[in-house]
């Protein structure tokens, strides 16, 4: 049964309907909950139909739904509805800032709704915001905890004042929740975020110069709240928008595996989807504990790859590390990750000793810390995991010192050490190309203070046309033939000399590798 009350004025100081089975029903009436009045209606709905008007100005408490079909409930304080506000036509509420709607299952808007200055409580666990009509709330706060998703059914949502996430996902799916008062704390949390799919995202206004918050999360596959923060570069009223993606970003179209040279690695993890038109500081934050550690930012430009956004300025902090680039300005795709740079490695140029000697090995790196240093082979070395050992070997040795980054870039670099049995070496491979490393080829004198009293080097191609000779022990072949640039290929070489205080004339032969 229902408790009907037809056409004409009706005022409640107090009203308790406990009817088991049925619904308060407004139907056509005016119905008001005068100041400090309590109206509540036990087990059951309140329905507002035939063009009815519901008005509260104390206190009204629905244990199920509050349904307006036809006609209008208007709010000036308490309304505090157990399970769904369904609205089919007007839904008004106060300006005073102490009106409330305390909602314990959804909030479902499919005809015009004033929030005033109202507060939307939503005070249950799972709980939607649907309805074909977008709903604009004043404030709007998320009760709960962690799994408790408030989320987004195939319509946007505005907030006009303040968003309270508290500790709950709000989840937008493939929807907007667009915060549109401009002042940077206009959110707030605690634990809570907001996780997005496909196009959807948070997006705010701004008009200041002042870091905004994007606490941007995720609970589809592994559990990860990864914010953003974007710092406009001028007080003009513009709009920002965040997204985390928690997958692949090649699932989504944007392959971790192109990306530009200066890049090694691009995060396979998670990746933000991020949307604005104006220059602003973009901050990324990651956990270095699950994450691993990234000590750059990307973006997927037209290429298609992913490009090395320019030197970030990292803070440490706990639990996460931030990466931020100044003044960033390119949203035309919206794909922004981690990344790693290449990092850079030098062990030197090759090492020619006598035997029973030892050398320093002049390693140096550039780059994100390595997770793993290791020579190869191991041997003779003072350490098998720094960058600089000293080294002694008793036979010629052929050196690789390999750098590993978590578990994403690898690079490598090689040097032959030469223990001489002679003082005079030649080296396998010269390369004539101008950048004034190793452009010529001629024999090493390992003594600076050698004399010679004989002296003769020739170099032959592959036809055996002789195309240099000297008698000048400091004379080097630069890698032309007749004035013209010899071509890419091995070539022979001779050399005939004696020591000034020996009598054996000494014979050698070899070849020798012309690159560029």
């Amino acid at each position: 049964m229902r408790f009907k009350l037809l056409f004409g004025t009706v005022s409640f100081l107090s009203l308790i309907v406990t009817q088991c089975i049925g619904q308060f029903y407004v139907n056509g009436a005016d119905v008001i909950v005068t100041a400090n009045g309590t109206m509540s209606v036990i087990t059951d709905s309140v329905i507002v139909d035939n063009v009815g008007n519901l008005e509260n100005d104390g206190l009204l408490y629905v244990q199920r739904d509050l349904v307006i079909e036809s006609g209008a409930f208007n709010n000036r304080e308490e309304a505090d509805i157990d399970n769904t506000v369904i609205n089919q036509d007007n839904l008004t509420a106060d300006a005073d800032p102490t009106t409330i709607f305390r909602v314990g299952q959804d909030w479902e808007n499919n005809g015009a709704f004033t929030a005033g200055n109202s507060t939307v409580e939503l005070k249950g666990g799972d709980q939607e915001i649907r309805g074909t009509s977008i709903s604009a709330f004043y404030d709007l706060i998320c009760l709960g905890s962690f799994p408790d998703i408030k989320s987004l059914n195939a319509i946007d949502a505005d907030v006009t004042n303040s968003l309270d996430l508290g500790n709950i996902e709000f989840a937008t799916n493939a929807q907007n929740l667009n915060v549109t008062n401009p002042d940077f704390l206009a959110i707030q949390r605690t634990d809570g975020y907001v996780s997005s799919l496909d196009v959807g995202r948070l997006n705010r206004a701004t008009n200041s110069t002042n870091t905004y918050l994007f606490p941007t999360g995720s609970s589809a596959g592994a559990i990860r709240y990864r914010p953003i923060e974007f710092t406009p570069d001028g007080n003009d009223n513009r709009v920002y928008g965040a997204r985390l993606a928690n997958v692949d970003a090649t699932t989504e179209g944007f392959d971790v595996s192109l990306y530009d040279d200066i890049l090694c690695a691009v995060n396979p993890q998670y990746y933000h989807r991020l949307y604005g038109t104006a220059p602003a500081n973009l901050k990324m934050f990651y956990n270095p504990l699950d994450d691993g550690s990234w000590d750059a930012m990307a973006h997927w430009e037209g290429a298609p790859l992913w490009t090395d956004m320019g030197n970030p300025t990292e803070i440490n902090g706990v639990p996460f590390v931030s990466l931020e680039v100044t003044n960033w300005n390119n949203y035309t795709d919206p794909a922004f990750a981690l990344a790693i740079r290449q990092p850079q490695l030098e062990v030197g140029p090759d090492i020619y000793i006598e035997p029973g000697n030892f050398t320093n090995i002049p390693g140096a790196y550039s780059g994100q810390a390595p997770a793993d240093i290791v020579w190869d082979p191991p041997f003779d070395l003072s350490c098998d995991d720094c960058f600089d050992p000293t080294a002694t070997p008793l036979t010629t040795t052929f050196y690789t010192l390999a750098v590993t980054l978590n578990d994403y870039c690898a690079i490598s670099d090689s040097l032959t050490i030469y223990v001489l049995d002679e003082l005079v070496y030649l080296p396998t491979a010269f390369s004539p190309n101008g950048d004034g490393n190793n452009d010529g080829f001629r024999p090493i004198v390992v003594d600076d203070n050698i004399d010679f009293d004989t002296w003769e080097f020739s170099i032959y191609n592959r036809w055996g046309e002789l195309v240099f000779k000297t008698n000048d022990v400091n004379e080097a072949w630069d890698g032309t033939y007749n004035g013209e640039k010899s071509p890419l290929s091995v070539y022979t070489w001779y050399t005939t000399y004696r020591y000034a205080d020996q009598q054996e004339i000494k014979n050698q032969k070899g070849n020798v590798t012309l690159v560029r």
